[in-house]
């Protein structure tokens, strides 16, 4: 096998988790589209990766992900929501009792709407408003990554907690996406600014369609709490 053809296969068997034995076997499959002649046995392959730094690897299988990414350019659907996980042991019934409050600590996420791929997530305590991860991790991130992987956010959908005038502006202006964020209310109907004319949309079908998407990660919330609900049981954290 010569260099770059053992490059390939040491980098397809990194990226996928292979260990020295599996990169023999692996070799063997795309022998004709890589034209080697003779497959080098999985010791002088360990001996050859000793060689290279790890460094150098990972680059050439980030350079990789990006060029993939960037041939297969797509539109995605961004969906922005938080949930709760309550981290005490005891009923609601007795809270109510005892008049104490459950404690919880809220999750934020963002996922696509297509894959339901999670693309990013962060904790925070009970006393965090929805919006201050928008505005301090999400917003930026999103924007950060759709320049470095080369893909285009269509629309961002998200429940009223993070409506204003200012998400609505940096959605379209710094994304280049449809805000699909549903409009509130507050202290009476919006009179003013980019709100007023999200609030008129409201009830058209495109609109609707955008802003309810967040269900989907709703959904998803439910599933995990359903399956997961334990691992939020104040008796585990305690050990």
């Amino acid at each position: 096998m010569t260099i770059p053809q053992k490059m390939t296969i040491i980098t397809i068997a990194k990226a996928l988790g292979y260990t020295y034995r599996e990169m023999e076997t692996l070799a063997r499959e795309p022998r004709e589209v890589l034209g080697i002649k003779r497959v080098t046995r999985f010791q002088d392959l360990h001996v050859f990766v000793k060689k290279i730094k790890p460094r150098e690897i990972q680059d050439i299988i980030t350079a990789i992900v990006i060029i993939v990414l960037k041939n297969g350019t797509r539109k995605i659907g961004v969906l922005i929501d938080s949930t709760d996980f309550q981290i005490m042991d005891t009923t609601s019934y007795y809270n109510y009792r005892a008049q104490k409050a459950a404690d919880f600590f809220k999750l934020h996420v963002v996922m696509d709407e297509e894959t339901r791929v999670i693309i990013l997530a962060t904790p925070s305590d009970r006393y965090c408003h929805d919006s201050e991860p928008f505005w301090s991790y999400f917003l930026p991130e999103l924007e950060r990554l759709s320049k470095i992987f080369g893909f285009k956010i269509r629309y961002v959908s998200a429940d009223s907690a993070y409506a204003s005038n200012r998400a609505y502006k940096e959605v379209r202006e710094r994304l280049n996406a449809i805000p699909g964020i549903k409009p509130c209310k507050r202290r009476g109907v919006p009179r003013r600014g980019l709100m007023t004319a999200y609030w008129r949309m409201r009830g058209l079908p495109w609109f609707r369609r955008y802003s309810n998407a967040r269900w989907v990660l709703e959904a998803m919330f439910k599933v995990f709490k359903r399956l997961f609900w334990v691992l939020c049981s104040w008796s585990l954290l305690a050990f």
